[in-house]
């Protein structure tokens, strides 16, 4: 359910044709094969998403994206915020316009500051980065237990930039 709130409230991606690019580990890394049959599941009930699972292989992570994100309306990447970070700096290296493919993220494993989401966003072209860059929150052994929904990202960005609020508040 967490998924399926994501790319359709989120993203938008129950409407639009979306190439999912998981980038969490696989094999004997839960997590991979989690995301990967929860998205599954929500194609599966007549969501436009295309899988593939590169794993954490940045050379195919960037030759997914390259020869198929231009089939989509929208390309979301999942996985770990710091591998990511490396999938987008690689990319940009290699002189990819990530801007071109309607980026979203669902991210995992560890928090990310706001200004972490600012520069993705930047990098990405994403011009609502508090709606396009999304955090799942859970354990392997629990599956995802939380998600973060637009609202919740534009308190959490608003709350970084006053922190004598956040003081008052915890």
């Amino acid at each position: 359910a967490r998924f399926e709130q994501i790319m359709a409230d989120a993203f938008g991606c129950d409407t639009l044709p979306t190439l999912a690019v998981i980038a969490f580990p696989l094999g004997s890394w839960v997590g991979g094969i989690f995301t990967t049959f929860a998205m599954r599941y929500i194609t599966m009930k007549g969501f436009p998403i295309t899988l593939v699972t590169p794993g954490n292989n940045v050379p195919e992570i960037l030759r997914c994206v390259k020869e198929l994100a231009p089939m989509f309306k929208r390309t979301c990447l999942l996985g770990y915020p710091p591998f990511i970070k490396g999938v987008i700096d690689a990319g940009v290296a290699a002189k990819m316009n990530w801007g071109a493919y309607n980026m979203c993220m669902v991210l995992a494993g560890e928090v990310f500051s706001e200004e972490w989401r600012a520069l993705m966003a930047v990098r990405c072209g994403i011009s609502d980065p508090q709606r396009d860059i999304v955090s799942i929150y859970g354990t392997a052994d629990a599956a995802i237990i939380g998600n973060e929904t637009p609202l919740s990202a534009v308190i959490r960005s608003w709350l970084a930039g006053h922190p004598t609020v956040i003081n008052k508040m915890f």
